[in-house]
């Protein structure tokens, strides 16, 4: 058993975030990996923490919990040549990435059962990647204050349970995003549309 602290000695740059102070505690042995007390400042600001396990064996496997707090909305949509005309504010964040690291595995159906576009018999093709990445978020001091989770499971993207305070009423919907095109459902109720301009 190999127990010790991993520290990262420069900046991790994951897509086009960057990471500093990157560390965690580990604990190994020949059937797993376990990562505890992850945390991590992010450039743009927010602080990131989480714990992570790999499963090893003939069909290895990771389980993941990583939680960003503090996280200045406006920055990151920046990041990403975003600019929506409305403050984004503190978000938090949760991501869980969760499956088998065998690109030959198959998975079963995706961990959101209320999102009627994710059929339950839906699998995997076995030249899609068994990852599944489910990211929730929270911006309550949005000029529109929203919610909202994201599953990213092989070449589709699925939206769920996205709800927002918008024109003294709410917005819900919920779609997913596969060969680059949308398909989404969208609810709103007692909407003010008085409140926006039409310039």
């Amino acid at each position: 058993i190999f127990t010790g602290t991993l520290a990262a000695v420069k900046p991790v740059q994951i897509d086009k975030l960057t990471f500093n102070g990157l560390e965690a505690n580990v604990v190994a042995n020949p059937q797993s990996m376990l990562f505890t007390r992850i945390q991590a400042s992010p450039d743009f600001g927010g602080q990131l923490t989480g714990q992570a396990r790999v499963q090893m064996g003939q069909n290895p496997t990771l389980l993941s919990d990583l939680q960003a707090t503090g996280v200045p909305g406006d920055k990151l949509a920046a990041i990403y040549r975003q600019t929506p005309n409305f403050s984004i504010g503190p978000i938090s964040i949760r991501m869980q990435v969760t499956g088998s690291l065998n690109s030959q595995t198959t998975l079963d159906s995706p961990t959101i059962p209320k999102e009627p576009l994710i059929p339950s018999s839906t699998q995997s093709p076995i030249n899609e990647s068994p990852l599944q990445t489910l990211i929730s978020w929270q911006a309550p001091f949005s000029r529109y204050p929203n919610s909202g989770e994201v599953l990213l499971r092989g070449h589709t993207t699925y939206l769920n349970n996205l709800v927002a305070r918008v024109g003294g009423g709410s917005l819900t919907a919920y779609g997913k995003y596969v060969e680059k095109q949308w398909q989404a459902f969208v609810r709103m109720k007692v909407i003010n549309l008085n409140q926006f301009s039409m310039t």
